[in-house]
């Protein structure tokens, strides 16, 4: 998977968006990682559509400890409930 480049607008639109905002169950979002700006803008995700998710999706646990997985609509969103760190987002494949 090659590196983007995410310029500093970029990031900060996402930021704005994300960084303060709370999950269904009180984790506050308090960073992103780049991997998952990166990954945002690779994907076509919108900040909107992000926050979306993980403030109505009921949680699960991931499969590291410290870690929930909130799903909705096709999209998947991992977050570092420890930190307030969002981990990756990922469009999930339909099975049919």
């Amino acid at each position: 998977m090659e590196n983007l480049f995410v310029t500093d607008q970029q990031k900060n639109t996402i930021k704005g968006v994300l960084i303060g905002s709370r999950t269904i169950d009180g984790v506050e979002i308090k960073s992103i990682d780049i991997h998952a700006i990166e990954r945002m803008i690779e994907r076509g995700f919108g900040a909107s559509q992000i926050r979306n998710v993980y403030e109505t999706a009921e949680p699960k646990k991931g499969n590291i400890y410290g870690r929930n997985v909130y799903e909705k609509n096709g999209v998947r969103v991992i977050i570092n409930i420890n930190e307030g760190v969002i981990i990756s987002v990922i469009r999930l494949k339909h099975r049919g």
